[in-house]
C-alpha cells in the first residue's frame, strides 16, 4: 500500500501550544518596549505647533475645493439654463 511516515513526538499538547503562544506574544511586547525606549518623541510644544500647520493646511485646502465648487456650480447653472 501507501507508504506512510509515522512522526514521532512531531504532535504538541494544546498546553504546549498555550504555553509557546504566551512565550511568543510576551517576546513580542518586550520587543515593542524596547523598541518604543529607541524613539525620540516631540516636545508638546513642537507637536501642538506641527498639529497648528497642519489645520491651517486642511482648513485651507477644504476652503480651496468648497470654492471650486461654488463656481463649477455657477458654471453649471448658467450652461444648462440655455
Amino acid at each position: 500500500m501507501g507508504t506512510e511516515k509515522k512522526a514521532v513526538n512531531s504532535k504538541k499538547t494544546a498546553g504546549q501550544e498555550l504555553k509557546e503562544s504566551f512565550e511568543k506574544t510576551r517576546t513580542f511586547i518586550k520587543e515593542v518596549m524596547a523598541e518604543l525606549k529607541k524613539v525620540q518623541w516631540p516636545s508638546r510644544r513642537q507637536a501642538l505647533g506641527e498639529t497648528l500647520v497642519v489645520l491651517i493646511v486642511v482648513i485651507f485646502i477644504t476652503c480651496l475645493i468648497q470654492f471650486y465648487d461654488f463656481i463649477l456650480n455657477i458654471l453649471f447653472s448658467v450652461v444648462y439654463q440655455r
